[in-house]
């Protein structure tokens, strides 16, 4: 059995974005900013000679501030995941894999237009309130996977042939 848990804060200087106007119509700039960012990950894996078993969760929280967009104020970054869990299990029996990998998480922060104005020419101007103020559906998915391994003792060889179904 394995278990592992760290802890983990990093500050990141000199992160780069590009407004695409989205906030100001007018700024078609760069902006240089800083991210921080916090969680923590725990691992745990059972591994026995036919079956391996393992599960993570990890926490995250990140911050991003840039001169000139939002006022200054942080804003939560794109990859501000707050709670993932991974669970996988895969048993080898002679020549035969079976694995299951289940995902799930919440959701990622996303910014929504409170105004949207309709310019000249079929165009239009998004007005935001709040940077990445919302956050998507939590996700969640299930991948199955069947292998089998050919033993071609002739010449090395060692064909594998698998099927997935990826959620």
């Amino acid at each position: 059995i394995l278990i592992d848990f760290e802890y983990f804060n990093k500050g990141i200087e000199g992160i780069t974005t590009f407004n695409y106007g989205f906030l100001d119509p007018n700024d078609q700039d760069f902006h240089k900013g800083e991210s921080e960012i916090e969680g923590i990950d725990f691992f745990l894996r059972n591994k026995s000679e036919v079956v391996t078993s393992w599960l993570s969760y990890t926490y995250t929280d990140a911050l991003n501030i840039f001169k000139d967009l939002n006022s200054s104020l942080p804003f939560t970054g794109n990859q501000s995941i707050k709670h993932q869990i991974i669970a996988s299990t895969s048993v080898d029996f002679n020549n035969l894999n079976i694995a299951l990998i289940w995902k799930w998480h919440t959701g990622k922060p996303y910014s929504y237009p409170s105004e949207v104005t309709e310019l000249p020419a079929n165009t239009y101007r998004f007005s935001y309130d709040k940077l990445n103020g919302l956050t998507l559906p939590n996700y969640n998915r299930i991948d199955v996977s069947l292998g089998y391994k050919f033993k071609n003792h002739k010449n090395n060889l060692n064909p594998e042939i698998v099927l997935s179904f990826v959620n």
